[in-house]
């Protein structure tokens, strides 16, 4: 609870992000509930080591098993009702257990004690593990847009100091497909929970945002040029492997390692060692180039390949 408390007024000092009460309750709740938790193994186990360590593993078991989240939470999603739901559920359970066990003699106090530890752990064991990103934020506010030529960027109010970076990325996917000679309708890019259906946009595809400078953003950003609306080019479909797929994955690695900004960034990788290594040195040499050479072998590389499906993946200094 404290270290929800200090991030939440941190949040709250700097003026971004998006509050929302669904973290901090659910610590008050969990943190009650993890109280009567100590109180109900006390009328269990006798001693000052024996009780104090069952309630500890006990409260170890629900911490890890209540919901699923991270340090990091999207301003899209908001937290699922269920998870507190789960923790009321809890309290409830300790707090009708822990009034029987004070109603009866010492041993009916330890059976009923019992019951309620055993009936504890079958309700995370069943309830348990709700993943709190998955309950979408409903949008309540028009997002905050900007136009890159003829393609615009979205966000939620809260995102809107990340709208430089994302704007900076989206000019250097623009920059590859005019060196490409790829042409496509305007497209709006936008957060979940905008479908652009109130802006009466059809070209609307979903690119998520973690920073001003992020993976899943560049991505995003890429797939027009590379992808096609079903997610793949006519180079490869759903059941295309090997040579066809990492041909494919290279092309899209090698643009989106652009689009970020820093072609040597190994701070990211995918599931091929081997390929995050190729990416890496061949970014190592085009950063050594001038910006209008860069952008003219990448385009080239990227025009090649979505007109014949070939991409060699060698370069020469």
């Amino acid at each position: 609870m404290t270290a929800s408390g200090i991030a939440y007024a941190s949040v709250a000092a700097g003026g971004y992000g998006y509050l929302d009460w669904g973290y901090p309750l659910y610590a008050v709740l969990f943190g009650t509930g993890m109280v009567l938790l100590g109180k109900v193994s006390a009328r269990v186990f006798d001693g000052r080591v024996i009780a104090p360590l069952v309630a500890f593993m006990l409260a170890a078991y629900a911490w890890m098993y209540t919901i699923v989240t991270s340090a990091h939470a999207d301003t899209w999603a908001s937290f699922d009702p269920a998870a507190l739901i789960l923790a009321v559920l809890l309290i409830i359970l300790l707090f009708a257990g822990l009034a029987l066990a004070y109603t009866g003699g010492e041993r009916r106090s330890a059976a009923v004690g019992g019951l309620t530890l055993a009936g504890f752990i079958a309700v995370v064991f069943v309830g348990g593990s709700v993943h709190v990103y998955n309950y979408p934020r409903v949008p309540t506010e028009d997002p905050q847009c900007v136009t890159v030529a003829a393609d615009s960027i979205c966000v939620w109010p809260e995102d809107a100091p990340l709208l430089p970076g994302l704007v900076a990325q989206l000019e250097r996917a623009q920059a590859l497909e005019v060196a490409a000679g790829i042409e496509r309708p305007g497209l709006v890019f936008a957060e979940p929970g905008y479908d652009g259906a109130s802006r009466g946009s059809d070209g609307v595809t979903v690119a998520p945002v973690e920073g001003s400078a992020s993976l899943r953003s560049a991505q995003g950003f890429v797939a027009p040029a590379v992808d096609t609306h079903t997610g793949f080019p006519q180079c490869v479909d759903g059941n295309s492997s090997g040579e066809a797929f990492e041909r494919h994955f290279q092309v899209a690695d090698l643009m989106t390692a652009y689009v970020m900004g820093d072609m040597t960034d190994d701070s990211w990788a995918t599931s091929s060692p081997d390929m995050d290594a190729w990416r890496h040195r061949v970014g190592q040499i085009l950063e050594e180039w001038s910006e209008a050479d860069r952008v003219a072998w990448l385009g080239e590389q990227l025009a090649r390949y979505n007109e014949y499906c070939e991409f060699s993946g060698e370069i020469k200094r």
